[in-house]
């Protein structure tokens, strides 16, 4: 016998998805649970004859062979008896996230979606099974109940597309309004007030917890309903019921907004659910110590707040009061800014200057103005420890567009309007901002790694330290994974530092994991591949020795600490133990974690750039791609690495440069670069806003291959085709070169053919630059031409031309240029009237 089973307090989504998976599997009958919220058993007391059940009583459940368990996975909120359930096979769909205490099912479909009924749709589409409308009807019921039609968080993609899919089969958007829309029972109106009435107000963290308590003889099965009106009413972020009825607790919690997470708590009283709604049932406890543990556990649910000190942007571009309007206007276009903070003689913060000022003054020719006279005093200042929210509801309220961040006194950092567009409009980098908030509470991360990492790779890595345990050595996960492990960024490169011997241990590895083992004896490091094509990177530890900078190091074996203190920044310079009696301990001897929660990029010691300075460009991607700034020491002794920046072989900078044109908008990082003074030591000139301006009007037509970029920087300055040649080290580059310097000979412009007889064999590339870099009516003539010229259609070629008679040898090619200047200027529309214009020439020039 087949059966189809949910959980108590049966909901819309439950129900639909037992309803669902009938489609798949037509031989279960369906057992509904006893309980059920509200809605549902209104809906049900009306449409009850549509479905068969069977009830418990008339089950002989050794006769149960398979178990199809929906939208529920915790064993103890199922109404069928589980214990006398475990010679039957169980089938498992859900959609909350994965609980420790779950079935142990033969197959399961979990996955965090909107609602567990998608999943099962999914199954109906891709057995191209039928449903009727009604049936399409009630899955919609199911998917707008647990998505709040389609406005919660956890909403995807994929519940969007299962809702399409049921408007094609005949979704009644009407009767599912009917539904959804509940209003209060005399019942619920006489405990919502008494939930009202026995609440209070908890203020964590800058958010709102509504704690409710009550107590009742007789059960009710709507504290969910009541527990989310609790939520509207008290306008609160997050509201909690703790309900005694009968002889059990019930703890409800709803809430909203991304730093909620009411699922943390509940999860210690033995409940599940999501983030912004879950439950747990308390059997038989006292309804005052339940009441007390959720209060000192609210903490729990709540992430840490985004500061100003994360969103900020430091060190900040400032300008004084006595500069003028026309310096104020350089620095906002060489740095992108739109406004800049203005201080006072003695450095003290006295108003702010926008560019809607400068352009003002600009307009009326008055550059030479002191900043002074037109910019705003008095800007409004937080600190550094200052909420996201309460940034927000300052730059509503005072409708400005940036705030200066200040300590002691002294700006360190500013936020602007686009930088609160982009962490409220940006919820991956949301996520990323409340991660790196809570990383200060990690020293042991066994935990994290387990929900982090698949259930293959963390038991990979619990062999590896069993293993290393076994063989007398220590094992430890090592830089970027660590880094990306404690911000929740993926990262699929293992690479673990052995103390001890890493080819010997990577030897003892590949035996029992039946993996191959690639060995470079001269570095002590080794790569094991597994079956399943995962690598592992062994490496022995060591220290490095630089005999003269920005030179390859030498490498000699060491400890862990020494291992360590050689890489580049603070936040890669951190450790797991991966060995059994330490698993899971974080190793952190140059405060990493600190520096990730203060999104800094720090390095270890004062030499590093000198040793290696292509560190400075590392430092920047860093800080670009995890949107932190460098720390002010770490800054300076960038900008003073000049000598060893000129050290560096042209190959390793343009290899530097080919990875920065990889991050997103990598483009950025040449202004960053240009703080840093690199420009200046690579190139021994500072960068004019002229050279800018042209760079931004590669980006704009999408040139934006790094040898063009270089080139902008320096074009036409003195000496800069020395300057750059170097550089070009592909033969892509030489010719791109080449054409560039030719097209700065090239004549006035006539018209297209005229000009195309001496452009036709520049690429256009290096047309394109030179159009940029040129002003007025030249710059549009040269651009058109480029895009005529490369949208040409031939209406002759060289076979043409021999069915024509004309005599192979150079005068293919120039018959062909002259037919392509004609085309050009629209002379020869046609392919007829070309053979016609070939013939004439034939005629009147024998050749």
């Amino acid at each position: 016998m087949q059966i189809i089973h949910s959980h108590t307090q049966l909901d819309f989504d439950g129900f639909a998805s037992m309803i669902a998976a009938q489609k798949l599997y037509p031989q279960a009958n369906l057992v509904l649970p006893e309980k059920q919220n509200p809605a549902l058993a209104q809906f049900l007391a009306i449409h009850r004859d549509h479905f068969r059940f069977l009830a418990k009583e008339d089950i002989t459940w050794s006769k149960v062979d398979t178990c199809i368990i929906v939208d529920v996975t915790n064993p103890n909120r199922i109404e069928i008896p589980y214990e006398q359930l475990k010679h039957a096979d169980f089938i498992v769909y859900d959609h909350h996230p994965i609980n420790e205490n779950r079935i142990k099912a033969s197959s399961e479909s979990i996955v965090e979606l909107g609602a567990s009924v998608t999943l099962l749709i999914e199954e109906i589409i891709e057995n191209n099974l039928t449903i009727t409308p009604f049936e399409a009807t009630l899955f919609g019921l199911g998917l707008y109940s647990d998505t709040g039609h389609f406005t919660y968080d956890h909403t995807t993609a994929r519940d969007l597309e299962a809702a399409s899919f049921l408007f094609h089969q005949g979704l009644d958007l009407d009767f599912i309004n009917q539904f959804s829309e509940q209003s209060f029972s005399a019942e619920e109106q006489i405990l919502f007030k008494q939930l009202l009435i026995s609440g209070t107000k908890h203020s964590i963290d800058g958010l709102t917890v509504f704690l409710t308590i009550f107590e009742q003889s007789e059960y009710v099965n709507h504290l969910a309903f009541l527990t989310g009106k609790l939520l509207e009413t008290t306008e609160a972020d997050a509201a909690i019921a703790v309900v005694k009825m009968n002889k059990h607790v019930y703890v409800v919690a709803r809430g909203h907004g991304e730093r909620i997470n009411v699922r943390e708590l509940i999860l210690k009283l033995g409940g599940n659910g999501h983030e912004l709604a879950a439950s747990a049932t308390v059997k038989r406890a006292n309804l005052q110590t339940v009441y007390s543990d959720v209060e000192s556990m609210l903490p729990l649910m709540l992430k840490p707040a985004i500061t100003a000190a994360q969103l900020m942007s430091s060190p900040v571009k400032v300008v004084h009061e006595k500069d003028k309007i026309s310096y104020a206007a350089e620095q906002m276009q060489q740095f992108g800014h739109t406004g800049l903070p203005v201080l006072s003689e003695d450095e003290q913060l006295v108003g702010v200057i926008s560019r809607k000022d400068v352009d003002k003054a600009l307009r009326h020719d008055l550059g030479h103005a002191p900043i002074k006279a037109y910019m705003t005093t008095e800007p409004i200042t937080v600190s550094e420890s200052v909420t996201l929210e309460h940034i927000q509801e300052l730059m509503i309220a005072h409708n400005i567009g940036r705030l200066l961040v200040e300590r002691e006194n002294r700006v360190i950092g500013i936020i602007s309007r686009s930088d609160m567009v982009e962490v409220l409009h940006n919820k991956r980098y949301r996520e990323h901002l409340h991660n790196r908030s809570a990383i200060h509470s990690l020293n042991k991360v066994d935990g994290l790694l387990k929900s982090s990492l698949s259930s293959d790779t963390f038991q990979l890595l619990k062999t590896v330290g069993e293993e290393a345990e076994i063989k007398g050595v220590s094992a430890y996960l090592i830089g970027g994974f660590v880094r990306d492990l404690l911000l929740k960024r993926q990262n699929q490169d293992i690479d673990i530092v052995i103390v001890g011997d890493a080819i010997a241990f990577g030897q003892h590895l590949a035996s029992i994991m039946q993996g191959q083992l690639q060995e470079h004896q001269q570095f002590g490091t080794a790569t094991l591949i597994l079956s399943d094509s995962k690598k592992i990177d062994l490496v022995t530890c060591r220290t490095e020795y630089y005999k003269n900078p920005a030179e390859l190091p030498t490498v000699h074996f060491s400890n862990l600490k020494e291992d360590l203190a050689r890489r580049d920044f603070s936040i890669n310079a951190m450790a797991i133990s991966l060995n059994t009696t330490n698993f899971g301990e974080l190793i952190d001897y140059f405060n990493g974690k600190v520096d990730l929660v203060e999104g800094k990029i720090r390095i270890l010691h004062t030499l590093s750039f000198v040793e290696d300075p292509t560190r400075i460009f590392r430092a920047v991607r860093f800080a670009h791609r995890l949107k932190y700034r460098l720390d002010s020491q770490t800054r300076e002794l960038a900008k003073n690495a000049g000598a060893s920046l000129k050290r560096l072989s042209y190959t390793r900078i343009l290899a530097e440069f080919h990875l920065i044109q990889k991050e997103k908008n990598g483009y950025e990082l040449f202004y960053q670069l240009d703080e840093l003074c690199v420009w200046n030591h690579l190139f021994n000139k500072s960068i004019t806003t002229e050279h800018w301006h042209l760079f931004e009007k590669l980006l704009l037509h999408k040139q934006e291959k790094t040898m063009m970029l270089l080139t902008a920087l320096i074009f036409e300055s003195d000496g800069w085709i020395d300057i750059i040649t170097p550089y070009a080290l592909t033969v892509e580059d030489k010719v791109f070169l080449q054409h560039l310097i030719e097209a700065t000979n090239l004549p006035p412009f006539n018209n297209m053919g005229e000009f195309h007889k001496f452009a036709h064999c520049l690429k256009s590339e290096a047309l394109i630059f030179y159009a940029l870099s040129r002003k007025g009516e030249f710059s549009n003539q040269i651009l058109e031409y480029v895009a005529r010229r490369d949208s040409l259609k031939r209406l002759l070629n060289g076979h043409d031309l021999k069915k024509l008679d004309v005599p192979v040898g150079p005068l293919f090619k120039e018959i062909l240029l002259r037919l392509e200047q004609r085309q050009l200027n629209q002379e020869l529309l046609s392919r007829e009237e070309a053979i016609n214009w070939v013939k004439e020439e034939l005629r009147n020039e024998p050749y």
